[in-house]
């Protein structure tokens, strides 16, 4: 082994060490936020019921806990979310300006006519660390009962979820990482102000597409609702020896074992100096801090970055070293019960294409395209 991926080693082994510690307190402090909520909700549930109810219907199972405190004004139940959304937006990295996180869920869309006809719901809230950890799910009843449901059998019986709204989180998230990214970034060269320069400019845009996609196992559990798949792609800096990461995010890409054609843009070729990127395919659990996450995979990919001589001259080494390095940490859990890992592909190249082409994992199958994208023509030229 050479020195520089000696010290690579070292590096990771001592970041992992460090986000696991930091997971475990974020992840405990989210889910006691939400286990004091699922309490004083079922407790009071005959208060609000009215209000609860008219909030869903059948094609909306959920409703923002922000909107049940404006229908039900409760001064204490209203001072208890603001206080419970503020802390779980800066667990998160989240800015604070990211409106009604907090919703209520009803976890099976077949116990709704049971729930309609006066069962008695269940409360219920994803517990505190790694989800291939949990024995079973603690829920509430009206008269404040605990009850320990199973992790993986979706109950039959009414079972309401407190809960982060996924696509408001994902966007505020996605928003959070790239401007992380941005700032984690040296000021900008000369350089690269000329390779800007002249993306600006009326070139044709190289690009590829996701044809389709599908996923046998979107690893989430049923107290975590529907899956919100996002990707990162790696490579390396159109400009100068340092990692580039883009993060894209798949909003349909929600259910396991079904194929989507959604046409959409994956990779950005001018942003990289070699036309190929590795892509890494997550899904967003509950527990990540968003500002950090972002941050310290910038870190740690521009430390491989740094770690391997020439890398100007050394596509072969750089890119499977960056890759490698920065991919493989995921699934020895940098975070628990963070961001699961659910795939990735090594070395997608430009002007490629790939037909069902299987992730690294077996869990994935993507179909891509190459697309040359032509400048806008002006009007009265067409």
């Amino acid at each position: 082994m050479q020195l520089w991926q000696k010290f690579t080693v070292l590096m990771l082994c001592a970041f992992c060490c460090q986000q696991m510690a930091h997971a475990a307190s974020t992840s405990h402090q989210i889910s006691q936020q939400k286990r004091e909520l699922a309490y004083r909700l079922a407790t009071q549930y005959t208060d609000w019921q009215t209000a609860l109810e008219q909030g869903m219907q059948n094609s909306q199972l959920s409703v923002s806990l922000a909107m049940l405190a404006k229908r039900y004004p409760d001064k204490a139940l209203s001072a208890q979310l603001y206080r419970s959304e503020r802390a779980i937006k800066q667990a998160k990295g989240l800015k604070s300006a990211t409106n009604n996180l907090l919703e209520i869920r009803l976890a099976n869309r077949q116990s709704l006519p049971n729930w309609q006809a006066g069962q008695s719901p269940l409360f219920a809230f994803a517990p505190a660390g790694n989800e291939a950890s949990w024995d079973y799910i603690e829920a509430f009843d009206t008269q404040g009962k605990l009850h320990l449901l199973d992790v993986y059998q979706v109950p039959e019986r009414p079972v309401l979820v407190i809960d982060t709204n996924g696509r408001t989180e994902m966007q505020a998230a996605i928003h959070s990482m790239r401007a992380t990214w941005q700032t984690s970034k040296q000021t900008m060269s000369a350089k690269e102000k000329s390779v800007q320069s002249v993306a600006k400019a009326n070139l044709a845009l190289q690009v590829t597409l996701i044809d389709k996609i599908s996923l046998q196992d979107d690893k989430e559990p049923w107290i975590s609702g529907d899956a919100e798949i996002y990707a990162i792609v790696s490579g390396v800096n159109a400009s100068r020896d340092e990692p580039e990461l883009d993060i894209v995010d798949l909003p349909y890409l929600n259910q396991q074992q079904q194929v989507y054609q959604p046409h959409q843009i994956l990779i950005y070729w001018q942003r990289y100096r070699w036309g190929a990127a590795d892509v890494l395919f997550m899904e967003q659990d509950d527990n990540t801090n968003y500002k950090q996450l972002a941050r310290q995979l910038f870190e740690l990919a521009g430390e491989v970055m740094a770690a391997i001589p020439s890398a100007e001259l050394q596509p072969y080494r750089a890119i499977p070293a960056l890759s490698n390095k920065l991919l493989s940490a995921m699934p020895d859990r940098w975070f628990i019960n963070d961001d699961d890992q659910v795939d990735q592909l090594y070395t997608v190249q430009q002007g490629q294409h790939y037909t069902d082409r299987i992730g690294a994992a077996g869990n994935l199958t993507i179909s891509l395209s190459p697309l040359t994208i032509q400048p806008t023509t002006p009007a009265g030229q067409q």
